[in-house]
């Protein structure tokens, strides 16, 4: 064996020994350097990846099993290096500072590029030999002295000679505490103070004289701040400078001359190189990869708090937390099991807390290379650093079709990192140009979030207190940043003695500090779940703490209230008809159009009430149309007991479905009631609907009956016997007014709902008497309705919303308000806006009730409408004010006719009066913003704006916000949350894997408990599909339930999510006339469906 085969074999088995991830690191360099090594095989793909601000100085260009064997019959073969460039009066460029400095010219004062560091020193500091330590760094570095210029538009860099002036603040004199102020004012000016690249050097140093920290110490304390631009450092140059200026530091005390070796090469002998090298054959083979892994690449779509402006914002703030060394000595162990690197193992953990985040199976992040792959380049300060762009898809099929393992995933980053740290010596900035993407003022290109790791190689910049060996002082640091920020998210992961440092850099414009220090909480839960259990699918990892576990499943979902689960809406109404038999139960409104009196302003024109003897004797005696105007809860009672017996006789009962197609008249009321007595359920038929749509849902409900009047659009119906109550009434009459036996159970089916069928055949919603009496008993509560006078009704029975306001009232003891179906808006206007209105008129024994409806149920849109009406009325009270004073000097006999007969008169003070309007508007079918608010928290000020949200599988509502006053959290976005849960009602945001989602993270919505729907009527597939058993619930030891779902984002605890939901509702048209102008509004309220996009902020 020759001599050199022993020094072969002697540096084989050397690096054999060494640790997994050492071994890729030296076999590394050997590459880069061309050399080779036969019968070596690195175990690890490569070793850890340097940073920006601090990384390995070595970047991953080595493939899992590699094999360094020689390839020619020499077993060391070497490449060129970098040399000294032939023209030393040239300084060009390198492709990196010529990205920064087209920045510095579009935004020079921008302190973005700032590379900061604070140094705290305790003994006695020679300044004159620390400024002349600086000094010669700067000499022998002659990128810091570079001036970097423009000449017709284009860079020119010109080499001035070493200058250094080192400022020293002495704020001793200043009191303790001022003094720790005074430094950090300090400290934040000059981190933030802004570059001239035109005047070098481009680094500056202040030293801060301060009483020392402890009382009475002698020993002096300085403090020292190091600022460089980023055009001419980078995150290994800070180490290089720490090294240097120790080096030089003890060597000048002890009075020697520098002890550094002379640079072989200079910066801009790289940068000339770099230009040469990145010419033709290779630039090209580097692209090639890049346009191929970069191919249609999505943007990350992470969660925020605020939305995304159109100019980018720079202003940031930073969030850190310490993960136990345990847990880092662990991921170690993993790295080495799956022969990754502890970088990749943390890129990987962070990639399924991104897809976790985000719901996105496609991840791109940025990640920095210290791009010092020669060695001659190990020794320069300047800026070397480069990104590349990771891409990986995280949901690509796995064997068996299901979601990935953690192992999976590992191999997967392994594999995208090794191949892109084989191309990482293309500039960023000529990647972004070669592949054009669209460019936007509001975020960076290709990445918007940048992933940084820094090993145990940077423990000299990163340790709080590195062993500089400088005589008689002590040394701590810190890093320094701008507040201002390249990127939405900048995540370093440090490695210490003392563990795992995780620091967050984040976009203050987009988030919150609560948020990021939530999702650097998720971050060791994960961490911790993929190193315990490294075969568990991505699906199955939990992100939670047990703490926000249990308050998202539990906590907030504290709801039961078992009384309101006990009772049926039959019991409920007979209750109150018992209590209160001569209140008012229903009653028919009549527009100033058609009543016919310019005076009137009352709700309704009533006729007199003929005694109950007479009510149900005779032909045609039960409740003729056009008659009666109102009815009382006696009346009401004996009605449907009557129509509930007929309807038995005809072979209605428990599990049958009866079609109700009337119009808004009290036949309505009476007709729901009987049908629920019966045990049936009802399906309501908007009569304005199309013949062929009624047709469809009596059919497909399998209705067994359809109860209609003289207006119906039904005459007939194949299989389906029709009841017409004008035709039949007498027959009706003839029955007992008692009440049936009560068989009902929580079970029965109540209502059909039939959705519009926008996004399809419309499908028939199953509500039964549990869900229906649950949300009655408890909106009667949680809305005062006994406070009121009851509520209008002025919207389709087709639409779910119509049942607060149709059914509500009864089981209150107040009065349904019924409004013309032809002038809806106008007469809601009116109801709304008039004084002194009798909705509550007691007849008989009942005990009188306040003027004031209790709620009025609305859609945003009709909010917008009103309030035009509104500021219409407003400005007609002017006129009117001025017509008044010039009839009065004309001394006119006849004065004008007053334009209240049409709306009413001074609508400020009216809808300020507590009398004039509702004690509270429901609000729901669509999005609620806070444009629509804004008005009536001004006008309305004692009128409630609740925001209730509901499908149309889950009842009316499920969850409700208290909107009256304004959020701030709120006005940022524009959205009113859809509030928290009512009574007996569950919400869960959830995962694609039906995983809890932390708070302010998007999912979809799950509603679980007593008012979600059984299903869909005949539509078993569908139902399977949309209708879950709930798990959480079941783990609680609670009897399974039904979840419903809706994609949503929600703000839990005065912290915003977003929700986008998708709800079932119907169709109005409104046609408004004020002033002689026409405001029309479409509100959908058609078989019960709305479309809603809702961004909702939830507390």
């Amino acid at each position: 064996m020759s001599n050199q085969e022993k020094q072969v074999e002697i540096l084989r088995q050397r690096i054999a020994s060494l640790p997994p991830e050492k071994q890729a690191f030296f076999l590394q360099q050997l590459k880069q350097k061309g050399l080779s090594i036969s019968g070596l095989v690195s175990r690890t793909p490569a070793p850890d990846l340097d940073e920006e601000k601090g990384s390995d100085r070595s970047s991953v260009t080595a493939q899992n099993n590699l094999d360094f064997s020689p390839k020619n019959s020499d077993t060391i073969t070497q490449k060129n290096s970098i040399q000294r460039r032939q023209d030393s009066s040239e300084y060009p460029l390198s492709y990196a500072q010529e990205r920064l400095w087209f920045l510095y010219q579009l935004d020079p004062n921008n302190p973005a590029y700032n590379i900061g560091m604070q140094w705290h020193l305790s003994g006695d500091l020679d300044l004159a030999i620390l400024q002349k330590s600086f000094a010669a760094i700067i000499q022998r570095h002659e990128v810091l002295r570079t001036a970097f210029e423009a000449e017709n538009g284009q860079p020119k860099l010109t080499l001035h000679p070493a200058s250094f002036a080192m400022p020293v603040v002495d704020v001793r004199s200043l009191p303790p505490s001022t003094q720790a102020q005074e430094r950090d004012r300090l400290t934040q000016a000059e981190i933030n103070q802004p570059f001239d690249l035109t005047q070098p050097p481009l680094l500056r140093v202040t030293v801060i004289q301060s009483t020392p920290p402890l009382p009475h110490s002698p020993t002096p304390h300085h403090t020292i701040l190091l600022t460089l631009h980023h055009i001419v450092g980078d995150g290994w140059s800070r180490g290089l400078l720490l090294q240097e200026l120790s080096a030089l530091y003890r060597a000048f005390s002890q009075g020697q001359d520098s002890p550094l070796v002379p640079l072989p090469i200079q910066y801009a002998d790289f940068a000339a190189w770099q230009r040469q090298w990145l010419q033709g054959h290779e630039r090209e083979q580097q692209l090639e990869y890049w346009r191929s892994q970069l191919r249609d690449m999505p943007m990350l779509e992470l969660p925020t708090d605020r939305p995304r402006s159109a100019v980018q914002n720079f202003a940031s703030a930073s969030a850190s937390l310490l993960l136990p060394l345990d847990l880092l000595n662990q991921v170690k162990t993993l790295s080495r099991q799956e022969g990754t690197t502890v970088f990749m193992t943390l890129l990987a953990a962070f990639k399924i807390l991104l897809h976790r985040y985000t719901d996105q199976d496609d991840i791109v992040v940025g990640v920095p290379t210290a791009n010092r792959n020669w060695t001659e380049l190990e020794e320069l300060i300047g800026f070397f650093v480069n990104s590349v762009v990771l891409r990986s898809r995280l949901q690509e099929a796995c064997q068996d079709g299901g979601p990935p393992t953690v192992r999976e995933v590992l191999r997967r980053v392994r594999s995208v990192a090794a191949a892109a740290f084989q191309h990482q010596d293309l500039p960023f900035a000529q990647l972004v140009d070669a592949l054009q993407p669209e460019r936007s003022l509001s975020h960076n290109p290709l990445f918007q979030v940048m992933f940084q790791f820094q090993n145990a190689a940077y423990q000299m910049q990163n340790a709080a207190r590195p062993d500089l060996q400088l005589p008689g002082l002590t040394l701590e640091q810190q890093w320094l940043a701008p507040r201002v920020t390249k990127f939405d998210l900048t995540w370093h992961m440090i490695e210490r003695d003392d563990g795992l440092l995780a620091v967050v850099e984040y976009c203050t414009e987009l988030f919150d500090g609560d948020r990021i220090q939530r999702m650097l909480n998720h971050f060791n839960v994960l961490l911790e779940s993929i190193v315990a259990n490294p075969d568990q699918r991505i699906s199955e990892i939990d992100i939670l703490t047990p703490a926000e576990r249990h308050q998202l499943l539990v906590q907030w979902n504290e709801t039961t209230v078992p009384e309101y689960l006990t009772r049926s809406i039959c019991s409920l109404f007979e209750e109150q008809a018992e209590q209160n038999p001569g209140s008012v139960a229903v009653t028919v409104h009549q527009s100033r159009n058609h009543a016919g009196s310019h005076d009137d302003l009352s709700v309704s024109s009533r006729k007199p009430h003929p005694p109950q003897s007479s009510l149900g004797k005779g032909a045609n005696s039960f409740l003729p149309e056009g008659d009666l105007e109102e009815i009382t809860y006696r009346d009401l009672n004996h009605k449907a007991n009557q129509l509930a017996h007929y309807l038995q006789h005809h072979k209605v009962g428990t599990g049958d479905i009866v079609g109700i197609c009337l119009k808004r008249t009290p036949n309505l009321l009476v007709s729901i009631l009987a049908v629920l007595k019966t045990g049936a359920a009802y399906l309501p038929l908007d009569p304005t609907l199309p013949s062929d749509r009624l047709r469809f849902m009596l059919t497909d409900a399998n209705s067994c009956r359809v109860l209609v009047d003289c207006t119906s659009p039904i005459d007939s119906l194949d299989g389906v016997p029709l009841i017409h109550l004008e035709q039949e009434g007498g027959a009706i009459a003839q029955h007992p007014i008692s009440p049936l036996p009560c068989n009902i159970t929580g079970q029965n089916l109540a209502y059909v709902m039939y959705t519009s069928g926008s996004t399809g055949t419309p499908k028939g919603t199953m509500i039964t008497h549990r869900g229906l009496a649950n949300y009655l008993s408890w909106s009667r509560d949680a809305y005062e309705v006994a406070a009121g006078s009851g509520a209008p009704v002025h919207s389709s029975i087709g639409f779910d919303a119509t049942i607060t306001s149709l059914l509500l009232p009864l089981v209150s003891g107040r009065t349904v308000t019924l409004l013309p179906e032809d002038e809806e808006i106008e007469a809601l206007s009116e109801v709304l806006f008039s004084v002194g209105s009798e909705t509550g008129r007691v007849v008989g024994d009942a005990h009188p009730t306040q003027s004031r409806f209790s709620l009025a149920k609305l859609t945003p849109a009709h909010l917008k409408v009103l309030e035009l009406l509104g500021k219409v009325v407003k400005a007609e009270g002017k006129r009117q004010k001025a017509e008044e004073g010039r009839n009065s000097l004309l001394r006119s006999p006849t004065p004008l006719l007053p334009h209240s007969q049409i709306l009413p008169q001074n609508p400020k003070s009216k809808i300020q009066n507590p009398a004039c309007a509702a004690n509270a508007f429901i609000l729901g079918g669509e999005a609620l913003t806070e444009a629509h608010l804004s008005y009536w928290r001004q006008h309305a000020p004692n009128t409630r704006l609740i925001n209730e949200y509901g499908p149309t599988e889950t009842v009316v509502g499920c969850c409700v916000y208290d909107a009256s006053a304004a959020q701030p959290s709120n006005a940022l976005s524009g959205n009113v949350p859809i509030g928290r849960p009512i009574a007996n009602t569950q919400l869960y945001i959830l995962d694609r894997y039906l995983n809890p989602v932390p708070v302010g993270v998007p999912g979809e919505l799950y509603i679980g408990g007593a008012g979600v729907a059984c299903g869909y009527h005949n539509r078993p597939g569908l139902t399977s599909d949309r209708f879950i058993p709930n798990p959480f619930l079941k783990a609680e030891g609670v009897e399974k339930v039904e979840g419903g779902r809706q994609k949503a984002e929600i703000k839990v605890e005065g912290r915003r999510q977003k929700a986008e939901i998708k709800a079932e509702g119907g169709r109005q048209k409104a046609e408004i006339k004020a002033e002689g102008r026409r405001q029309k509004a479409e509100i959908k309220a058609e078989g019960g469906r709305q479309k809603a996009e809702i961004k909702a902020e939830g507390g």
